[in-house]
């Protein structure tokens, strides 16, 4: 999900790497040998996890040249910025530096990336 505040600000609700994450262990399970249930009957099943935590970026264009992509919390992960901020100047390239517009091209181009990812 995609929130833009007015002072330029793009949050993602979603990390990419998160998500990267998610889907490692997912297929993990799903490669893990499957048990019967007399098997399964003893054993405690610990299930760990973590909160997605939003990727918040302040970002600055002079015209179609991102000047600035800054994460405001310094203990987001670097590549999920990164990406948001290749995308960001991606859009602005493109003719979308309005802010609804550079919104909207975002917002598109990451669900088309995470249908392609399987």
């Amino acid at each position: 999900m995609l929130v833009e505040n007015p002072l330029g600000t793009i949050i993602f609700r979603a990390g990419l790497a998160a998500l990267a994450a998610l889907a490692a262990a997912l297929h993990a399970i799903a490669a893990a040998p499957m048990q019967t249930t007399s098997e399964a009957a003893g054993e405690e099943i610990v299930v760990t996890g973590t909160r997605l935590q939003p990727i918040k970026v302040d970002y600055r264009l002079r015209g179609a040249l991102m000047t600035a992509c800054i994460p405001r919390d310094a203990q987001q992960d670097r590549d999920a910025v990164a990406a948001i901020c290749d995308l960001i100047q991606d859009c602005a390239l493109k003719g979308r530096r309005a802010k609804p517009e550079l919104s909207a091209c975002v917002a598109d181009r990451l669900a088309r990336k995470h249908r392609r990812d399987p």
